[in-house]
């Protein structure tokens, strides 16, 4: 069952994971399938050991004020939003996909 979410995660280009430790498999193990570079954004109140292993920003809030926090960042980014922007405007809406893992910790 996890390969459908393994592969999503290899053509992502940005990995947002919400609400876990990262210490329920073997959705915690998804990050490993992401591609080099990716940005990385975790939202969790809480603190998480991600062990240095992955360049990881932390949003220590709760899912919704986590998720308003996201967005103001990534709509700075004006590069990110102009490609993101560009992206949705040569695909159809079933070419674009969003994915999201929600484990309990």
């Amino acid at each position: 069952m996890i390969e459908p979410a393994a592969e999503a995660v290899q053509q992502a280009d940005i990995f947002v994971i919400i609400g876990t430790s990262l210490n329920v498999y073997p959705a915690a193990g998804l990050i490993s399938y992401t591609k080099p570079h990716i940005p990385i954004y975790l939202i969790d109140p809480g603190a998480v050991n991600t062990n240095g292993y992955y360049k990881i920003e932390h949003i220590m809030k709760g899912a919704s004020d986590g998720m308003k926090e996201l967005t103001e960042i990534l709509s700075s980014h004006n590069n990110w939003t102009t490609s993101a922007q560009q992206l949705m405007c040569n695909r159809t809406t079933a070419d674009v996909r969003l994915h999201i893992s929600c484990c309990a910790a």
